[in-house]
């Protein structure tokens, strides 16, 4: 269950097959052995979707459809994104469709509108039609046993700022760890939250998280303890006080070098509940969900 677009060129554009591939190549992913699919994913925000070369339709009826139109010539290039996925997905995959149109001056046949002919889409308009199905779809297959529910407004909190984490590592430097958000879920309720971890006392950016695991490594009793201790927002809220400054990025914090090595004895002193594997297990991209059964 996807949506797709088909894209087409003005009639008398010299774009070929092998420039629109170049450009997939550049500026999204390198393709398969075959050289007809371009699947894209984001190690950061598990984002994924895919394009595909599809050659000249030998079905007279996809030809009657496809290529028919007076003023427009077939790719032959299509876009391929799933439903049931958090808004998220849209709001990247779309974001780069849009810029593929515009760089390529190429026009959108789309099946799910009711515009029947190629013509330009803003990465808007795209977003808010998936999105709608997507939803619906969503609440339509959701599992108590498999789904998490988690309102949109917080999955794409956590999406800017793993879209933006590779930005934000380059400028902070290499002596600040930035690390991911990533989505777990309790193990007793099935709740969605987010987690971050803080190999401390290493300087780092904080970001919003629900939970944080906090790596440590200090000696006690003649010997040296390695160990995670997981703590709530509010706990670590607690524990920073003063040692974290503002940051620029929405809702984010920064330890600077001084204040991580003042921080280091109060982390080593914390005493941890239970350990993440207990609470929580990490939430399959594909189980989380903006919309659920009303």
């Amino acid at each position: 269950m996807s949506y797709d677009l088909y894209f087409y060129q003005p009639k008398g554009t010299a774009l070929t097959k092998d420039h629109i591939a170049g450009y997939l190549g550049t500026h999204l992913v390198q393709p398969n052995e075959q050289g007809d699919e371009w699947f894209f994913t984001n190690p950061d925000t598990e984002v994924y979707y895919l394009f595909d070369y599809s050659g000249p339709a030998n079905d007279p009826d996809a030809i009657e459809v496809n290529e028919s139109f007076a003023a427009y010539d077939n790719t032959h290039f299509s876009f391929n994104l799933n439903f049931m996925r958090p808004a998220f997905f849209g709001r990247e995959a779309f974001r780069f469709a849009e810029r593929f149109m515009n760089d390529l001056d190429l026009y959108v046949l789309n099946p799910q509108s009711a515009t029947e002919t190629p013509y330009k889409a803003t990465a808007t308009e795209l977003f808010e039609e998936w999105n709608r199905i997507n939803l619906a779809a969503s609440a339509d297959h959701f599992s108590d046993t498999q789904s998490c529910y988690l309102p949109a407004a917080r999955s794409d909190q956590a999406w800017e700022y793993n879209f933006h984490r590779q930005m934000l590592q380059e400028e902070t430097g290499a002596d600040y760890f930035v690390p991911r958000l990533f989505f777990f879920k309790t193990r007793q309720h099935h709740e969605a939250f987010t987690l971050a971890v803080w190999p401390a006392p290493l300087p780092a950016v904080i970001p919003p998280a629900d939970h944080y695991l906090i790596s440590r490594h200090y000696k006690r009793w003649f010997r040296t303890v390695e160990d995670r201790i997981l703590v709530s927002r509010q706990e670590l809220d607690e524990l920073l006080g003063g040692y974290a400054d503002p940051f620029h990025f929405r809702d984010c914090r920064i330890i600077h070098p001084a204040h991580a090595q003042r921080l280091k004895n109060k982390v080593n002193a914390l005493r941890g509940g239970s350990s993440l594997e207990e609470f929580a297990e990490q939430l399959a991209i594909e189980n989380l969900y903006n919309a659920k059964p009303a």
